[in-house]
């Protein structure tokens, strides 16, 4: 009976003790913390900023996170375009600018623009003193244009695009009874038409009875294109080089395809040019990134061989993965499409 009140004794007191032993406090990280941990791809190196040829020296230096994407604040970015700019809450902001406007919101690859969602290849990221977001994709939403040299981490942005020298079209006498489609192989008679080129592979599909407009989108895309040179490891986007297809640079309605149906769009047509140059690149031996399916079948390839590209969403992407550089030949040949890779000694 003793022992038995003495159990019960140490039982009341250990109790007790643990109700006023404080237990110990864990730090909670703050919010900075939390973005940090949450975000696959935290900002990285330092990039200048040089806008209309003026370099730009904000308060916050942009950023290049991992994926090599360059990142701004958003404050700095409507105070250089003159865009308004409106916080929803602490974790999303809005930037305008007459009928333009779009959302991005803390740590999601996602932003808005009107009722419309698109992609995004990075995340903006917020910081206890700025909001980051990704400056390609805003500044070319309102129309501006975006280069940027890897060598120097340089980002130039323009509100004209600045007049650059477009490659000539190599003049050759390209057949005009060769089919649909087809591969142009290196040593073949194709490959022999561009002479002392050394040609690593190449593609050509055919206009059938495309109506004036779509084929103006695509000798359009085909001149944005053309020329580009693609270093050894690089990898080349389509989005990246043609940019958005907006009648500002000239595109015109054609026929697109939105789900299961076809409707007019601004640039409608290019689609061609990139399953042109995914069977381009499939011919030389390249490696595939990125490439999407039509929702419905197009008569220029080959079933299951076709790339459609979106801007903001679906893109086409081919990586150098020879030891040399690469240069990317396209252009219209009379009812030709034609996209080729030429060796750069």
């Amino acid at each position: 009976m003793k022992k038995n009140i003495q159990y019960l004794w140490l039982l009341a007191v250990i109790f007790f003790a643990m109700l006023i032993i404080p237990a110990p406090i864990y730090a909670q990280p703050d919010a900075d913390d939390q973005i940090l941990t949450t975000l696959e791809d935290p900002p990285g190196h330092k990039a200048a900023l040089v806008f209309d040829g003026l370099s730009v020296s904000p308060a916050v230096t942009q950023i290049i996170n991992q994926e090599g994407r360059t990142l701004i604040d958003a404050s700095q970015l409507a105070g250089l375009l003159d865009l308004e700019l409106e916080w929803a809450d602490n974790e999303q902001l809005f930037l305008t600018r007459g009928q333009i406007g779009i959302s991005f919101r803390n740590g999601q690859n996602i932003y808005s623009k009107g009722d419309q969602w698109f992609s995004l290849d990075t995340v903006p990221y917020k910081s206890s003193t700025a909001f980051f977001i990704p400056l390609r994709a805003a500044a070319e939403e309102f129309g501006f244009t975006v280069d940027y040299d890897a060598d120097t981490r340089t980002v130039y942005l323009y509100s004209v695009p600045p007049a650059k020298e477009v490659p000539a079209v190599i003049n050759i006498d390209f057949p005009q009874d060769l089919g649909l489609w087809g591969a142009i192989l290196p040593d073949s008679d194709l490959a022999a038409l561009w002479g002392d080129e050394n040609v690593l592979g190449g593609y050509f599909t055919r206009l059938n009875n495309s109506p004036p407009n779509r084929t103006k989108n695509i000798i359009l895309a085909c001149s944005q294109i053309n020329g580009n040179l693609v270093k050894s490891g690089d990898v080349f986007s389509f989005n990246q080089v043609v940019g958005p297809r907006i009648a500002e640079k000239g595109y015109l309605p054609a026929s697109i395809f939105v789900g299961r149906q076809v409707v007019p769009g601004t640039g409608g047509g290019i689609c061609q040019v990139s399953s042109t140059l995914y069977n381009s690149a499939l011919t030389a031996g390249l490696e595939i990134v990125e490439r999407h399916p039509h929702t419905l079948s197009v008569n220029y390839v080959a079933s299951g061989y076709d790339a459609t590209v979106l801007w903001g969403a679906a893109d086409f992407k081919f990586k150098n993965n020879r030891e040399k550089d690469l240069q990317v030949f396209t252009a219209v040949y009379g009812n030709y499409v034609v996209a080729l890779f030429l060796d750069v000694a």
